[in-house]
């Protein structure tokens, strides 16, 4: 179960994208950061086995914790949600947080109670850097005012109506 907030501050570590949320935006003043997790402190922590990533927003002056979105948020187990470098997070005006899964590629918009309202994985690939390997990495997701599209720039929505998750029996028990 998600943790009481709010909280004071516990550990973390390889954080990215540490930003003071703008004013207009739900959060102004608060500290966002995408928390990585992993082995950290003296001594060690080490990553738990289901653990994953947390986005946490901070209140600087209270220093406590007043929201955070990790895989539980979205009745997720913890490593559904996980990227040991790189990514990011940011409000939104309409209180949503865009969050850059970036090892991954994924992108995802999360209500403030952990609803996943949006998400999309980058098939573009590339050389990762300092190897061969072929990779969808992000190093950051920013979001942009639907405006800043060029006029003329062909452009439509369309609803995506999400499948409903049926459990089937199995026959497993034969």
């Amino acid at each position: 179960a998600p943790a009481t907030l709010p909280r004071p501050v516990d550990q973390f570590v390889g954080q990215h994208d540490a930003h003071i949320i703008p004013a207009g935006l739900p959060g102004a003043g608060n500290l966002l950061v995408f928390d990585n997790q992993g082995t950290a402190g003296y001594p060690s922590v080490p990553l738990g086995l289901i653990s994953g990533s947390r986005v946490l927003e901070i209140d600087p002056v209270t220093q406590q914790i007043v929201w955070q979105y990790s895989a539980a948020s979205s009745r997720q187990p913890g490593w559904a949600f996980y990227s040991s470098f790189i990514s990011s997070a940011r409000r939104l005006p309409n209180g949503n947080t865009l969050i850059d899964e970036g090892m991954n590629g994924r992108f995802f918009q999360v209500t403030a109670s952990g609803e996943n309202v949006w998400e999309y994985v980058s098939p573009f690939l590339g050389k990762a850097p300092g190897s061969d390997a072929i990779s969808n990495w992000v190093y950051r997701a920013l979001p942009v005012s639907y405006d800043w599209v060029p006029q003329g720039t062909p452009r439509s929505e369309t609803a995506v109506i999400a499948p409903t998750a049926a459990l089937q029996p199995t026959n497993a028990s034969r």
